[in-house]
């Protein structure tokens, strides 16, 4: 098994849309209240998740990434995690949250190799 059990372009869509979920929430809380607790704390949990699927890859012992996860899922969420705002920053989480929402979309969504005839 892989690091982050995603074995295929379609297993990396998946996970990267459940994360893009959490970014959707994020988004539509700052949309609505952009500096409430609410805003601050669903922004806080994509971030967790984030650190968390990062972290995994930095310290771990576990097996090796697969070639989508290489090739995909992990520059997806180094950018993303990377680019995450500052949480004691509100100025910062507008454009936070588009810059991960960019990352996910443009690395952690493999786009379907046409079939050759």
């Amino acid at each position: 098994m892989s690091l982050y059990g995603i074995e295929t372009e379609a297993d990396c869509r998946m996970r990267t849309t459940e994360i893009l979920e959490l970014h959707r929430d994020a988004e539509q809380a700052f949309n609505l209240n952009r500096r409430s607790e609410r805003t601050k704390q669903l922004i806080a949990d994509l971030k967790n998740c984030l650190a968390t699927l990062y972290k995994k890859r930095t310290h771990s012992n576990d097996p090796q990434m697969s070639d989508v996860e290489r090739e995909c899922f992990f520059p997806a969420i180094h950018r993303a995690y990377v680019d995450a705002p500052n949480l004691a920053a509100p100025k910062t989480w507008e454009e936070g949250l588009s810059k991960i929402e960019d990352a996910l979309k443009e690395y952690g969504l493999p786009k379907d190799k046409k079939k050759s005839k």
